[in-house]
């Protein structure tokens, strides 16, 4: 049997061009480039210590600086817009009234109209029901307030809280000493596991949110009655600030 031969024509045929043999040869240089290049951009993977999870807080007792009084009016009778119309002129002088006060921050609160209903469901009456919030640093200007209303609103309430501007001045205080805890615990924590040092990787802050004033129990009186000017001895809070993170321990 005769062994088969391939045609030179066909051998020819099948050996790559000089131009391609060119392009394959810039194709591997610049994958080469590329391969070098991704090389480059990974991070180098150093040796790495183990990790330290700390938190630290600090915190601190201070007077609630701030008074807030609520006032309330009620009226009833048959027609809405009559009882409305009552209820707001009394809401108009005593508005005026507290303003005059210039220690006193003034705001309405809410106000509401509603049917009073007979047992066998007809509406018998409408009641008006409407608040006025004085507030102020200044305690006994909230005091004041109380008789300057006697006769017209009843107290509903009176509560305490800290103003923003004395909560943030605090809590800047204690942002140092929680900060030079959370550091100081880590370090101390590292030195009895066998480690030099610590290095901060990451870390949070947090703070206590800011309470709602805690109001006094409301008061029986009506508004019809003499309302005595009310003494007042506002209550402390806790101020808290903490940091938490982690830490990687050095040798």
């Amino acid at each position: 049997m005769r062994a088969m031969t391939t045609p030179p024509n066909l051998l020819e045929q099948t050996r790559p061009s000089p131009s391609v043999k060119r392009a394959l040869l810039l194709t591997s240089a610049a994958l080469v480039a590329v391969t070098a290049g991704l090389a480059q951009a990974q991070p180098h993977a150093g040796p790495e210590g183990p990790v330290l999870r700390m938190q630290a807080q600090a915190s601190t007792e201070v007077a609630k600086d701030t008074a807030t009084a609520v006032f309330i009016i009620e009226r009833d009778g048959s027609q809405p817009g009559a009882v409305q119309a009552e209820a707001n002129a009394v809401l108009a002088s005593a508005l005026v009234d507290l303003k005059a006060d210039k220690a006193l921050t003034v705001s309405s609160g809410s106000y509401t109209t509603y049917p009073r209903h007979a047992p066998d469901g007809a509406i018998e009456s409408w009641r008006v029901r409407a608040e006025l919030l004085a507030q102020s640093s200044d305690i006994d200007a909230v005091s004041r307030a109380t008789g300057t209303l006697s006769g017209r609103m009843h107290l509903g309430s009176i509560g305490f809280s800290l103003s923003p501007s004395a909560r943030q001045k605090i809590e800047k205080t204690l942002m140092r000493e929680a900060a030079e805890r959370f550091y100081e615990n880590a370090r101390e924590a590292a030195q009895a596991l066998g480690f030099r040092d610590v290095e901060l990787i990451e870390a949070s802050y947090n703070k206590s949110q800011s309470a709602r004033p805690v109001p006094m129990a409301r008061t029986a009186l009506s508004a019809a009655a003499e309302m005595p000017t009310v003494p007042m001895q506002p209550g402390q809070t806790t101020v808290t600030v903490s940091f938490s993170g982690s830490l990687r321990l050095k040798r």
